[in-house]
């Protein structure tokens, strides 16, 4: 009997501890709490399905603090929720200003996860941020094929697949890219040995993963620049080193500092004023043009006197030929006689 009831009492007393503890963390969760100026971080977000469509800056996440009353267990969620940043949404402004300034508080309270807290009297220091979204288009640059270290056929045209690239980026910055062009650039360093031997396979050749070179305003580490490609295939000709063509008069001009022109003049012996027969070798494209007359491609000789100092000595000199760049003499012009007449000064 004395047992049972000690039994008894002890259950009772056990059930009234429980109940107390329960009391006690009911109470515990239910009392509120003023926190002050709890360390959050915050990121600025364009609204649902329409991320691709704005630039929002800053686009890294940016430090606030938060003020608010709640309940131990609202603190313990709220600790939980800002492990991570916070995403605020922000609306496209419906103006031509990009940036707005955002009430922290009020936005925080738009977030369904912070607004579920159901918190109190909250306030956010700073109380405001400017947030700017700029508008993201896209533009289509041409892709250009420059000649490098690469001696290419002039008379074919390398070509680019593609031949455009897609880039998107703030409409600031497309803006300002006008119309520039991004540069595939044909370079040794770029290019199989293989693929610079003209007797190998033919000239016609293929070079893949060509690096592009974009303008200077196309920033492609930053988070907002999103670009279709960045390698190209270019299909190019090289050019033939082995054609040689005979000029048959190439015009001779003499080539002397302005001061001693003004001193002296320089005439070639008979009045000649032509080279003849020189001839020429080079990529078979320019000796074509050449040898067609083309004047974009002229062919000239010089005679410039090394000895300016001893000028008056001077009996003959060998002429200097200019042709086009790639283009070299075969063998040596002959010498040229000269005659070498001091200017009569006015007294």
């Amino acid at each position: 009997m004395h047992q049972r009831t000690f039994i008894q009492k002890l259950e009772t007393l056990v059930v009234v501890t429980v109940v107390a503890v329960l009391v006690w963390l009911y109470a515990e969760g239910a009392s509120t709490k003023e926190r002050s100026r709890e360390p959050v971080s915050i990121r600025f977000v364009a609204p649902d399905g329409r991320e691709r469509d704005f630039a929002v800056s800053p686009n890294q996440a940016v430090s606030a603090s938060v003020s608010f009353k709640g309940s131990s267990g609202q603190v313990q969620k709220f600790l939980d929720l800002v492990r991570d940043p916070i995403e605020l949404t922000v609306e496209p402004p419906d103006s031509e200003q990009n940036t707005r300034t955002l009430v922290l508080a009020d936005a925080m309270v738009r977030n369904a996860d912070f607004a579920k807290l159901g918190l109190g009297s909250i306030a956010v220091e700073p109380a405001t941020w400017e947030v700017t979204m700029r508008p993201m288009v896209t533009a289509t640059l041409r892709v250009e094929v420059e000649e490098g270290d690469v001696a290419l056929d002039p008379a074919t045209t390398p070509v680019a697949t593609p031949d455009t690239v897609e880039i998107t980026a703030p409409v600031d910055v497309v803006d300002a890219l006008g119309e520039a062009v991004v540069v595939a650039r044909l370079d040794r360093g770029a290019l199989p040995e293989p693929a610079l031997d003209p007797t190998a396979g033919g000239r016609e050749k293929v070079a893949r993963n060509i690096v592009l070179e974009f303008p200077r305003g196309v920033d492609r580490r930053s988070p907002w620049t999103r670009i279709s490609n960045q390698v190209v295939r270019v299909n190019y000709t090289l050019a033939d080193p082995d054609a040689t063509v005979m000029v048959k008069r190439v015009p001779l001009y003499v080539n002397l500092p302005v001061g001693t022109q003004q001193a002296y003049r320089v005439i070639p012996n008979d009045g000649q004023q032509f080279l003849f027969d020189v001839e020429l070798r080079g990529p078979k494209g320019l000796i074509d043009r050449i040898d067609e007359g083309d004047p974009d491609y002229p062919v000239t000789a010089e005679i410039r006197i090394r000895d300016v100092a001893g000028i008056e000595r001077v009996t003959d000199e060998q002429p200097v030929v200019v042709a086009p760049p790639g283009v070299t003499v075969v063998g040596s012009p002959a010498r040229v006689g000269l005659r070498v007449e001091r200017r009569v000064t006015e007294p």
